[in-house]
C-alpha cells in the first residue's frame, strides 16, 4: 500500500501541477517521489538540498551518505600514488581528489564487484546470503566487514556463488571520497 500511495501522490502532483512538501524518514520514499529534497541534520539544520540524483551521487558529506542507504567505508591511504587499505593496493576506477593523504572510501554494496582471482583488495567471505534475485556477501578486508551484492544470474554464470570462508578479490566501480579528518567517528 505504501508503495502504491507514493505514485498516487507523484501522479496527484503532475495532473495539479502544484508543490508538494513531503516530510519523511523513508529514503525511499524521498529518493522516489522528489524532485528536490533539503536533508536536515539532528539540530533541524539543512545540511543539503538537490535532486536526488545529486544528491546520492555527490553527498555532502558522510552522515548524507549513510542516511541515503547501506554503505560501507574503508580507511584509505596515499603512498606514493597508490592508495593502501592495511596493507593491501586498493584499486578503483575514480581516485580522489582531496588534498590529504588519509580517506575514507565510501561505497555501496552494488559499488563493488568480486572475482575469485586478479588484482585488487583481498577479502574472506563472512556470510553468504542468497536472496533470490540478488546474493548479498559480508566480506572480510583486512579486520574491515563490508557488505556487497551481485546479481544472482551473474553471481552463477560467472562461477561467483561463494561459500563462506573462501578468499575473493573486491574491485570498485564507484567510490566516494571523504577527507578522514572530517568523518564521524563511527565511519571507519
Amino acid at each position: 500500500l505504501r508503495e502504491e500511495m507514493r505514485f498516487e501522490i507523484k501522479e496527484i502532483q503532475k495532473s495539479l501541477g502544484i508543490t508538494i512538501l513531503y516530510v519523511t524518514h523513508d529514503q525511499e520514499i524521498a529518493l522516489a517521489l522528489s524532485d528536490d529534497i533539503a536533508i536536515m541534520d539532528e539540530n533541524g539544520s539543512i545540511i543539503q538540498i538537490g535532486s536526488p540524483v545529486e544528491i546520492f551521487e555527490k553527498p555532502a558529506n558522510d552522515f548524507i551518505f549513510k542516511f541515503l542507504g547501506v554503505s560501507n567505508f574503508l580507511p584509505v591511504q596515499k603512498s606514493g600514488g597508490d592508495l593502501i587499505v592495511g596493507t593491501q593496493k586498493m584499486v578503483a576506477d575514480n581516485r580522489p581528489t582531496i588534498d590529504s593523504d588519509k580517506f575514507a572510501a565510501a561505497f555501496r554494496p552494488s559499488d563493488v564487484y568480486i572475482t575469485r582471482t586478479g588484482e585488487g583488495l583481498k577479502g574472506k567471505v563472512v556470510r553468504h546470503s542468497f536472496l533470490g534475485a540478488i546474493t548479498d556477501y559480508l566480506i572480510d578486508v583486512e579486520g574491515k566487514i563490508i557488505r556487497t551484492q551481485i546479481d544472482t544470474y551473474t553471481a552463477i554464470n560467472d562461477d561467483l556463488i561463494l561459500k563462506e570462508g573462501e578468499e575473493c578479490v573486491l574491485h570498485f566501480h564507484t567510490v566516494t571520497w571523504f577527507d578522514k579528518n572530517t568523518l564521524d567517528k563511527e565511519a571507519v
